[in-house]
């Protein structure tokens, strides 16, 4: 083998290994160590639909862990796990939501985008405290509609959530959430109710908001956009165009 071909193969082996073993991440970053799993995800349906949603979980070995309904904003919350972890709760969990009422937030998210997954939660290491990921994750331009939601049960195990501004009216959110174990070492394994209630509250307010900015916003960028196409059309229009 040519001298120099294998003194490059080398480097680019040395590189690669390197790049393999330092990820391009900083050891103290707080963000970056955070994150553990996904700890659920959220369907948004229609109350009809029920039955059939919860019997495909099924036939997959999800069974139901929890019903709960909510008072401010009514509606069913419906969580569904499967399998087992030493280490957590359980291994696997799908979430329905869905409501009655024609104005609830649900059913607009449904109306808008269809059946589907409307939130997607990531859990946090419980070790890192979520005040802390939160300031972070602001200072680096993220979005919430909430501010560190807490509840604590009987036996002080903590849920702690923080849930990020939909895009769109309405629209999809992540969630990050941590569950912290009480005194006999039980972590929390379920939702609260007023949680759900003051997500549900700042999703409605919030979209509420972006449905007026949006539609200004984007009313603009269609003026932008056909701008544009009209610019295009004239250069394509003049003779030396095309050379």
């Amino acid at each position: 083998m040519d001298v120099g071909k294998e003194s490059n193969l080398s480097t680019y082996k040395k590189n690669k290994k390197s790049k393999i073993e330092r990820p391009n991440r900083k050891h103290d970053d707080i963000v970056a160590h955070a994150i553990r799993h996904i700890d659920h995800v959220t369907y948004a349906g229609k109350v009809r639909n029920e039955a059939d949603f919860i019997d495909r979980w099924n036939i997959m070995g999800f069974s139901e862990l929890v019903r709960l309904h909510t008072q401010r904003y009514p509606a069913t919350h419906i969580a569904l796990t499967s399998g087992q972890n030493p280490n957590f709760p359980w291994e696997t969990m799908t979430g329905l939501s869905i409501s009655e009422d024609p104005g609830s937030p649900i059913n607009e998210f449904v109306i808008r985008y269809g059946e589907g997954i409307q939130h997607v939660a990531y859990n946090i290491d419980p070790n890192i405290p979520m005040e802390e990921v939160y300031r972070e994750l602001k200072r680096r331009k993220w979005q919430f509609m909430t501010n560190v939601l807490i509840h604590k049960d009987d036996h002080g195990a903590r849920l702690c959530q923080l849930f990020t501004a939909p895009q769109v009216p309405a629209g999809t959110f992540v969630e990050l959430v941590q569950r912290l174990p009480g005194k006999h070492g039980e972590i929390f394994d379920t939702f609260d109710i007023a949680n759900i209630d003051d997500l549900y509250e700042a999703y409605a307010q919030y979209s509420a908001w972006l449905e007026k900015h949006h539609h200004s916003s984007a009313l603009k960028y269609q003026k932008a956009f056909e701008a544009q196409i009209q610019a295009d059309y004239q250069k394509q229009m003049n003779p030396s165009y095309y050379g």
